[in-house]
């Protein structure tokens, strides 16, 4: 029993004695090492003796930086370049807007505006006591003894155009905008309504003025086929777009047979209706009130 006791504490001892060994081991060990918190990382330089390792390329910032700032010294180099050449050229066309120059044909209109001349040919027409009034693109307007006369920068020879302030291509656009506006005129007036009610304003015949000239057509009124006269005569109507002057008709029918034929043509000036015709059967060739013509020309309006 004695000898089990010993056993066991010799072993006690053992592991006891082993165990103070082992932490001056580990303790000794832990003191001779720096703490890693307190070694600050840096990066390796490599020295002249490893030249043949590859040099530290420079980072993807770096490069991005560089690049940027060298597009952006180019942009701004071409924009500057750029805000040059449109400035110049915006100053050669403003040179070219002004190059026509209206200055100096203004200038001479201006001279000859208000001039009055005891005898002033243009072209084929010469007149007495004229003042010249107005010069514009497209004519030259003359007051003189016998009215007012508008004359075309074509009708006028050639020095006048260099004298007086001639400019060719506004004269032609001048011609072009009348052109189209006349055309749009004629378009509106042929497309009126012949419909309605007309009063007369107007009549000639046999070469006389004056309303009592027609009185059998003081008034118009045009519905469908059927056209009213002073209020108590109804006639039929017939029209023909077709033909230049456009021509209508008037009749007074009993069955087959037709009575009282007027044979007219019209046309529209403005909102007027203009109407001509004789005592035939066939409609006139033109407008006209002449005695030697022996038609009726009336005017009526709405």
């Amino acid at each position: 029993m004695k000898t089990v006791l010993k056993c066991c504490l010799a072993v006690f001892a053992f592991f006891v004695i082993a165990g103070i060994v082992s932490l001056l081991f580990v303790f000794f060990f832990w003191s001779s090492e720096e703490p890693s918190s307190h070694v600050e990382s840096r990066p390796r330089v490599q020295s002249a003796e490893e030249g043949d390792r590859v040099p530290i390329a420079p980072t993807e910032s770096t490069e991005s930086t560089e690049s940027t700032e060298s597009t952006e010294s180019t942009e701004s180099t071409e924009s500057q370049e750029s805000e040059d050449v449109d400035s110049t050229a915006s100053e050669k066309n403003l040179d070219l807007l002004v190059g026509v120059d209206r200055t100096e044909i203004d200038a001479k209109r201006n001279a000859v505006e208000g001039e009055t001349f005891s005898n002033l040919t243009l072209g084929e027409k010469t007149f007495v006591n004229a003042t010249v009034t107005e010069i514009n693109d497209e004519h030259i307007k003359v007051k003189h003894d016998s009215g007012i006369a508008l004359i075309s920068w074509s009708d006028v020879p050639e020095k006048v155009h260099e004298a007086w302030g001639f400019d060719p291509e506004a004269f032609q656009a001048a011609l072009t905008e009348r052109k189209e506006l006349e055309a749009r005129k004629r378009e509106a007036e042929a497309n009126q309504p012949l419909e309605g009610a007309w009063r007369l304003v107007d009549a000639v015949s046999g070469g006389k003025r004056g309303l009592d000239r027609a009185k059998s057509h003081q008034t118009w009124n045009i519905v469908g086929d059927r056209i009213t006269l002073n209020g108590n005569r109804r006639l039929w109507l017939r029209v023909d777009e077709s033909k230049n002057p456009r021509q209508l008709f008037m009749t007074n029918r009993v069955g087959s047979r037709v009575f009282d034929v007027y044979a007219c043509i019209y046309k529209f000036e403005g909102t007027d209706l203009i109407v001509c015709f004789d005592a035939g059967d066939t409609p006139p060739t033109k407008f006209s009130g002449s005695e030697e013509d022996f038609t009726f020309l009336l005017r009526f309006r709405r």
